[in-house]
């Protein structure tokens, strides 16, 4: 692929897998070319895929709906980091250390910062940062 054909990767997996791709179409109207790269498995984790998209975009986005300790985006991050890929920046978007609230599954997806809102955001963010 050329070189800045991927604005941003953005990895997911289960559920948050339609969120990644609605924000990819709503990058893509602003002008940002998103890769969302679906995780089939994670443990044992392969990042292969998602790690050539890094390769190239430089900036990435993982959304997932477990808290933040040990979330595959921090594996994904120390795998990028012993390969020796260089990027210029990442969000990790899950749900953090607290306790989930009630609510619907999309109240719950906004509050904890998961939805594909925050997802725009979080590349629209990475892809401004120079």
């Amino acid at each position: 692929e050329a070189q800045g054909a991927e604005d941003v990767t953005i990895v997911s997996y289960g559920i948050m897998i339609w969120q990644a791709h609605k924000a990819a179409w709503e990058l893509s109207k602003r002008g940002i070319n998103a890769r969302v790269v679906k995780l089939d498995k994670i443990c044992p984790l392969d990042c292969g895929e998602a790690l050539e998209s890094l390769a190239v975009s430089k900036r990435l986005v993982v959304c997932e709906d477990v808290c933040a300790q040990g979330c595959i985006g921090e594996k994904l991050l120390a795998e990028a980091e012993l390969r020796g890929t260089a990027i210029k920046g990442a969000k990790l978007l899950n749900l953090g250390q607290g306790v989930i609230p009630q609510g619907t599954v999309g109240e719950l997806m906004a509050d904890c910062g998961v939805d594909a809102a925050a997802i725009v955001k979080a590349a629209e963010d990475l892809a401004g940062e120079a």
